[in-house]
């Protein structure tokens, strides 16, 4: 069939579409004894298809030939199958309206894709031609570009991957550094990931001369270099790089750390100015946003990596920069005091990290801008507060317990003869803050009791009304079906 159908693109697309039907049953079904017929087959099955531009043609050849890249030995005809394939490269197909065949682009650029990245005997020659044509001025082009070399990143071997890691991120970095579009910037992280993600195969420790450090030691050299001028337009993407880079592996993220966080913290021990603070702590937040991922919150159910936590020898100075950063800054700097607010939430979070006293102590923090602070503007600060205690209230609703509710109930009053309205914010925190079972049980408990009080004193009809629609945003928000309790909740409001 191979010797007999050389003419085969002079034929119409039908009959190319029914040898190909019939090339593929063979290779599903006879495929050791084309595979015996070693670089004949090969190389005949290349000449066969050479030229096909019909999609439905090329959806069955892009298979045939990978079946070729991954299992037959193409070691003396490397180049040759890979010229193959990546002269369709990138793919412009666009179905023609009411198209019936139902082939997209995406379907093609998928199959064309998997090709290209079926062997790394294929590297010489993909990374070299794809970073030529990430120089093209279309971003559908670039978007492809981009999208190839993570799955060629994804699939070739450590070995061969090292040899181009820092190119690929010499290459890479001026798509996220010099950012013209956020999708493009997005699948260059999504590629530099990619690459550390996979360097990281196999390693227990963060050795200095394994293709891992290698690869992030300039990477780590370039991003300290931005994040000294933290307001440059610039240090925003290279913390972004960082994060992403560090989400790779335990391994990748310990690197990322030793090389960075000391700095950062030197830089920010000498900078006066509260925008640039601001800029090194978001750059800070976004390596505990790597933690997480990396190490898990006390609520995943997922085991946390075995290896140490990198940011361990750094919890003491964390813990007093950012604790410092909330509560002694002006209260009028709110945009920085909420960064310093999510930092510390974010390590109160992260697995094994801070003490129960010391979530605690973020704990009465985030009480304290909530009841006691005059408010600003749009409250931003007040509300990041109440929904960083409803976040840590998942996990550890007992410190909510024994510490926010005593400090919110204490600010009921049992009347409002002064007409001050002030509970007004605490029932809203305390409603809020009603998500777990133990929280919203011991709540319904306290605020019924509170309500038995103020009905009994001299009041407005305004305060039980408010405690009254508190308990109906709790209630609202759970299925009280089957609940035991549900028969005391009906005589105590109702009744």
């Amino acid at each position: 069939m191979l010797e007999h159908f050389q003419d085969l693109q002079l034929r119409p697309q039908s009959q190319r579409l029914q040898i190909l039907e019939l090339l593929n049953e063979l290779m599903c079904h006879h495929r050791q004894a084309l595979k015996n017929l070693s670089e004949e087959s090969l190389i005949g099955i290349t000449d066969l298809v050479s030229g096909e531009k019909d999609p439905r043609n090329l959806m069955i050849i892009f298979s045939l030939l990978k079946v070729v890249m991954v299992e037959w030995d193409i070691v003396s005809q490397t180049e040759t199958l890979f010229d193959s394939v990546f002269c369709y490269f990138p793919i412009t197909f666009r179905p023609p309206p009411d198209d019936p065949y139902g082939i997209t682009a995406q379907d093609l650029k998928g199959r064309l894709r998997d090709c290209i990245a079926s062997t790394t005997y294929f590297a010489p020659y993909a990374f070299p031609q794809l970073l030529d044509k990430l120089d093209s001025t279309s971003p559908n082009v670039k978007k492809d570009v981009l999208q190839t070399i993570t799955a060629c990143a994804s699939s070739y071997d450590v070995t061969t991957l090292s040899q181009y890691s820092i190119t690929l991120w010499d290459s890479l970095k001026y798509e996220i550094l010099n950012m013209q579009e956020e999708d493009l910037a997005e699948e260059a992280l999504v590629a530099l990931r990619a690459i550390a993600v996979q360097l990281s195969q196999g390693l227990a420790s963060a050795t200095p001369q394994s293709p891992l450090a290698q690869y992030l030691r300039p990477i780590t050299k370039e991003c300290n270099e931005q994040l000294h001028e933290p307001q440059h337009k610039q240090a925003k993407p290279a913390g972004q790089i960082l994060s992403s880079l560090g989400t790779a592996s335990a391994v990748a993220f310990t690197l990322i750390v030793k090389a960075t966080v000391a700095p950062l913290l030197t830089l920010y021990q000498d900078t006066d100015g509260i925008a640039k603070q601001r800029a090194l702590l978001e750059v800070l937040i976004q390596l505990f946003d790597s933690a997480l991922e990396v190490f898990r919150t006390w609520m995943s159910h997922q085991p946390s990596s075995s290896t140490d936590n990198p940011l361990d020898p750094f919890k003491d100075r964390m813990f007093e920069l950012f604790s410092q950063a909330l509560m002694s800054t002006a209260s009028e700097e709110v945009s920085f005091r909420v960064v310093a607010l999510r930092g510390l939430l974010r390590l109160a979070k992260l697995r094994k990290y801070f003490e129960e006293s010391e979530i605690g102590m973020a704990v009465q923090y985030f009480n304290e801008i909530v009841l006691t602070e005059e408010p600003t503007g749009r409250d931003d600060l007040k509300n990041e507060a109440i929904l960083a205690l409803v976040e840590i209230s998942k996990s550890k609703p007992k410190l909510i317990m024994d510490i926010t509710f005593p400090a919110f109930m204490s600010k009921l009053p049992d009347t409002d003869e002064h007409r001050q309205r002030d509970y007004i914010v605490t029932l809203e925190g305390l409603a809020r803050l009603s998500v777990e079972k133990a929280i919203f049980d011991t709540l319904i408990r306290r605020l019924l009791s509170k309500l038995d009080v103020v009905l009994s004193s001299t009041t407005s009809p305004a305060y039980p009304q408010a405690i009254i629609s508190a308990l109906l945003y709790v209630l609202s928000r759970r299925d009280l079906v089957g609940d035991p309790n549900l028969g005391n909740y009906h005589e105590k409001i109702v009744v």
